[in-house]
């Protein structure tokens, strides 16, 4: 098996490599170590299984294409939510717009209810 040539991963899946060990193996079992990396008949071994393995990756565009349609659909969907929320905020601030000047026009009134009172109190004033 790999491990017993000095081959495995790290935590990050890249593919390390034990030189102490792969040269212990080598030595002791050569005959070993070629018919794991070549197979019987230096095909099926499993350095034609990693060969074809990363063609067929390669073929396939690795892992940017993937990464990219990801991004490219996370962006649109970001997109769809930011113009859902400037709509809603349009909303709110044409609703929020319509109290204000509401407001401003009760206060007006207010403001002339009062100086019409004041008028009538001077008008009206009690000796």
């Amino acid at each position: 098996n790999l491990p017993s040539i000095g081959l495995g991963f790290d935590k990050d899946g890249m593919l390390t490599l034990d030189t102490q060990v792969f040269k212990a193996a080598l030595t002791s079992r050569p005959a070993d170590v070629q018919h794991l990396l070549s197979g019987t008949d230096g095909t099926s071994g499993v350095a034609n299984a990693l060969n074809n393995v990363l063609s067929q990756y390669m073929r396939s565009g690795g892992l940017l294409p993937a990464a990219r349609k990801r991004l490219t659909t996370q962006m649109a969907t970001l997109d769809d939510r930011m113009s859902a929320m400037q709509d809603r905020l349009a909303i709110r601030r044409a609703a929020l717009q319509k109290e204000y000047i509401a407001a401003d026009q009760l206060m007006s009134q207010i403001s002339s209810q009062g100086s019409s009172l004041s008028q009538l109190n001077n008008i009206y004033r009690l000796y």
